[in-house]
């Protein structure tokens, strides 16, 4: 029950931004993206882009 509530905490700013804001979902989702880029594996290189390092790299390099 306590990680439920974990959980629907965490999730409670991106919930808002997606019902408020027109366009909320994708910005949503982005915040969400931004907020846990190292989690996902994704580094920025000197020139400004962006790479897939760790197990992301394998998903990205297999689908190319």
């Amino acid at each position: 029950m306590k990680a439920l509530f974990e959980a629907a905490r965490g999730a409670t700013p991106y919930l808002l931004v997606e019902l408020l804001l027109p366009g909320g979902t994708l910005i949503a989702i982005l915040l969400w993206v931004w907020r846990h880029r190292n989690e996902l594996g994704l580094q920025r290189r000197a020139e400004g882009s962006v790479i897939a390092t760790g197990s992301l790299a394998g998903k990205v390099a297999s689908s190319a």
